[in-house]
């Protein structure tokens, strides 16, 4: 008799647990809007530089082009800096500061400079100075900051990506506009990474 339970125990069906085939909502991805090249820019070092004229007050401008590389390439590296003059016109501006506080000092205290200088009275040139001391002083100081900006300034703003120029304001006279940068960058990628977008 025990046996003929047993075999109808064996016999029963086993009881599953069934479990929903439901998954659980997952989190939607949203991508983020594709940017021809900004892979290819991460995989290059990305690195953007804009050489600029500081003494001709473009750094509003080279501030507003770094935001929009930025944002045009994401994870890249915008470099600012001075564009330098030449040599010589560097060498120049380092001299015109001590001619400016020079012809400053001669204007306020020519009468005790030029005896110290062995002259025994002050060249006649130096009335002009004398009658009108101010006008003389502004006149260095103006005089002076001019020649410096004008030795400084190199009216450039170059942009280069990885060493390569992509826009010269020296060789266009005028500052690039976003599209034209987009398109620059573009192609440039185009050719560093030999894939077509």
């Amino acid at each position: 008799m025990a046996c003929d339970v047993w075999t109808a125990v064996r016999s029963l069906p086993a009881k599953h647990h069934h479990h929903s085939d439901r998954q659980p909502p997952q989190e939607q991805v949203v991508q983020p809007p594709y940017v021809p090249g900004a892979k290819d820019a991460a995989s290059y070092g990305g690195k953007f530089h804009i050489s600029f004229c500081t003494s001709c007050s473009f750094k509003n401008q080279a501030m507003q082009t770094k935001t929009m590389l930025e944002t045009l390439v994401p994870g890249t590296v915008v470099v600012l800096s001075n564009y330098p003059p030449p040599f010589h016109k560097r060498m120049l501006s380092k001299i015109v500061p001590a001619i400016q506080f020079g012809g400053i000092g001669v204007a306020l205290a020519g009468e005790q400079i030029f005896p110290m200088l062995g002259y025994a009275a002050p060249p006649a040139w130096y009335n002009t100075f004398r009658q009108n001391k101010f006008g003389a002083v502004a006149s260095c100081w103006l005089i002076g900051n001019f020649l410096q900006n004008a030795l400084l300034g190199t009216g450039a703003f170059e942009v280069y990506y990885d060493g390569d120029l992509v826009f010269s304001k020296l060789q266009t006279k005028r500052f690039p506009t976003d599209d034209e940068l987009r398109d620059s960058i573009g192609k440039l990628l185009v050719r560093k990474t030999g894939t077509v977008y």
